[in-house]
């Protein structure tokens, strides 16, 4: 049972879950199976499993009791209050029947209402003109949908990532790390990094052969590659933030940071990509950044580059990636491959799977590069060492204290402390420690993210089969002249990360549709921010994010959006469903003339209006609901001391010894994926450090 949930919640939310996903009735079942045989080709289930799919609900088993019941133990306790209050209504031991009516139009306690009727409960939420309801019910869909698909059911044809690890690897570096004999530990070193990602890995490599002694702490666990692809379930294991995610103050925004011995490199699609010269150039004339656009940044980009053998070379597009180079094309839309981080080889085995560790070691993340250089190198490295502080002799910093797995202290004595936890967790940490600057926490961006999908129906691969993230639409029909506009990227396809933003109009068409989702492809639109955020420590030194989706960057995401609607229908796809603020506004999908030539689809009026409608929905409705995985900017790096809080050096304003090399850095959105650049700007710090301290 979750900490602080009654078994009596317990049970309500259960009822709800049973809801969502439930075993059809006879009646519900024939209409799926309709739905089903209309679809161009049959899932490859086979039958007698898709109709036991159907007429049972795996949300009323044990075991997915007990899924949920782990997800609920790891949201934040004051979230975690108000949905008990919230389940207490739904409970039969509830004395709040009148507020609960409210709720569900009825005195009955809503566990012991027919299932019919919860149904149209729930279908009353979705619907609702008021925005908390219309929240509620996009809560309890995500929440309950992704328990349910983490752990899929057999129709669906999605396998257990174990089955997917090959019997053999090549081999790795085993990393020797440090280990602790007493109740409190005390070390002594010159140099001390906080993180292990791509920030705090390359700065461990380059400050390695100095003659200082330098260790790596990083807060999360070292997976072996034997373990990977770590199961969905296990999401929590790759991934920072209390669910594996962090979601914003006003719940609208969910970020996906990792958090593992080697950071988001464990977990990065592949993708490796410098900045632009636009952007190169804005860094250095608008914010002080003159080194941007210098040969000697450049030479930071193709040493990390060289370490991981990025190159293009060696791709193999996948069916899913396909559709956006051939849709891009009829569209007259710009599109390149993405230079891939695989020391030059192919990369397909992996399919998907490879979103939660590489299970052939061949993503070269700096476990695989940077930290094995640095560990043979004499570099420490202590893993599941959670830092509390860092620690100041006036304006000097002298070190950190920290908490091990199990509970021991551990104090480190440095002359050095670069901070690399993160553009989440470098500014709470920074924050806890009693670091001051107006600027500090302020400028987050994330790239907020908006979805299309599509269903290719007669397709021979799964969707996720093949190599991950080649190809992106760089420039589209909607692209402004603005430098913040959408690119478009077609993403991995995990069952718990996709499945459950498709629309649910009842119980009977969800868990039809689902079925298609081996044959889907996910289009998912990156938008270069141009407003930003914020991030402040709570009293746990636990960050606080807010991220208010302006209307510019939202109409970025929504342009983005139907370009993607159109490259997938050139691209091939049998129908298209736009997936608006997150899955939470309705609209229907898309299906062109399969007799007409993909050249000419994008060309029907009737495509024409379905846009327009599309666009119309989407300005009324406007939630501000996205999703990220590219947090950066938020220890500014730049040349006003009033507006950065790090000078173009990497050290924080005000105070001696303290770095930071991170995506925090980026004075604005980089654009595309940070993680090439963040390594190209911990090379860059990693060398004024050698210089102030030799």
């Amino acid at each position: 049972m979750a900490d602080n949930l009654t078994p009596q919640q317990l049970s309500a939310i259960l009822a709800i879950a049973e809801t969502f996903v439930p075993a059809l009735t006879p009646d519900e079942t024939a209409a799926a199976q309709q739905q089903i045989h209309s679809f161009a080709s049959p899932p490859s289930a086979p039958s007698s499993v898709i109709n036991e799919y159907l007429t049972t609900s795996s949300a009323l088993s044990p075991e997915f009791a007990e899924t949920m019941t782990t997800m609920l133990s790891r949201i934040p306790p004051h979230v975690r209050s108000s949905l008990g209050g919230f389940l207490d209504l739904m409970h039969e031991n509830s004395n709040g029947g009148f507020v609960a009516s409210f709720f569900t139009w009825s005195f009955s306690p809503f566990i012991h209402l027919p299932r019919q009727q919860r149904e149209n409960i729930l279908k009353g939420w979705r619907d609702s003109w008021f925005p908390s309801s219309r929240a509620l019910f996009s809560g309890l869909k995500r929440l309950v949908l992704i328990a349910y698909l983490k752990a899929p059911p057999k129709a669906l044809g999605y396998p257990l990532h174990k089955d997917v690890r090959p019997s053999s690897r090549p081999d790795m570096h085993n990393f020797s790390f440090h280990s602790f004999s007493g109740t409190a530990e005390v070390m002594d070193v010159d140099i001390v990094i906080i993180g292990s990602g791509a920030g705090g890995g390359v700065v461990a490599a380059k400050l390695a052969g100095l003659g200082k002694k330098v260790v790596v702490v990083e807060k999360g666990e070292c997976i072996p590659v034997e373990q990977m692809p770590v199961e969905q379930l296990e999401h929590e294991r790759l991934y920072d933030g209390e669910t594996g995610v962090f979601v914003t103050a006003d719940g609208k925004g969910a970020i996906l940071a990792g958090s593992n011995w080697g950071g988001s490199t464990t977990v990065n699609f592949l993708g490796s990509l410098e900045l632009s010269d636009d952007v190169r150039n804005e860094w250095s004339e608008v914010h002080g950044l003159s080194f941007a656009s210098t040969e000697k940044f450049q030479a930071c980009y193709d040493r990390c580059k060289a370490m991981m053998g990025v190159s293009t070379n060696a791709i193999e597009h996948s069916s899913n990636n396909q559709v956006l180079i051939d849709g891009a094309r009829r569209c007259g839309f710009e599109c390149k491959d993405i230079p891939q981080n695989t020391a030059g080889k192919k990369h397909t085995a992996c399919g998907s799977f490879c979103g939660y560790g590489c299970c052939i070691g061949g993503k070269q993340g700096t476990a695989v590069t940077w930290l094995a250089e640095a560990e043979k190198k004499g570099v420490i490295c202590i893993k599941e060492c959670r830092v509390n502080e860092i620690t100041f002799e006036e304006n000097k910093a002298t070190g950190l204290r920290a908490t091990l797995s199990g509970g021991k202290e551990l104090t480190i004595r440095a002359k050095t402390v670069v901070v690399s936890a993160g553009a989440i967790r470098t500014p709470c940490l920074l924050m806890n420690s009693g670091v001051e600057h107006p600027a500090l926490g302020k400028n987050l961006r994330v790239h907020p993210a908006g979805f299309c999908v599509g269903f290719l129906h007669k397709r021979q691969t799964k969707a996720w089969e093949g190599s991950m993230m080649t190809a992106m639409v760089t420039k589209h029909s909607t692209t402004t002249n603005t430098p913040y506009w959408a690119k478009l990227i077609n993403i991995p396809v995990n069952t718990g990360t996709t499945g459950f933003q498709l629309p649910w109009y009842s119980a009977a068409h969800w868990k039809a549709n689902i079925l298609r989702l081996e044959k889907s492809v996910w289009t998912c639109i990156i938008t270069r921010d141009r407003d930003s955020g914020s991030v402040i420590a709570n009293e746990a030194g636990e960050p606080i994010i807010t991220y208010d989706l302006s209307a510019f960057d939202h109409a970025n995401i929504l342009d983005g959006i139907i370009a993607a609607i159109k490259v997938q229908v050139a691209g091939g796809c049998d129908e298209v469903q736009p997936i608006l603020d997150g899955g939470e506004t309705m609209v229907e999908s898309y299906v062109p003339n399969p007799q007409t030539p993909l050249d000419e689809r994008t060309k029907d009026p009737r495509f024409e209006k379905y846009l327009e409608m599309v666009r119309r929905t989407a300005i009324k409705w406007k939630r501000g609901n996205w999703t990220s995985a590219h947090p950066q900017g938020s220890c500014k790096m730049g040349a006003d001391g009033e507006t950065a809080a790090v000078d173009c050096r990497g050290r924080v304003r005000g105070y001696q010894g303290l770095y930071v090399a991170d995506a925090s850095l980026c004075p604005s959105a980089t654009g595309v994926n940070p993680m090439l650049t963040t390594m190209a700007l911990a090379e860059w710090v990693a060398g004024r450090i050698a210089e102030d301290i030799m």
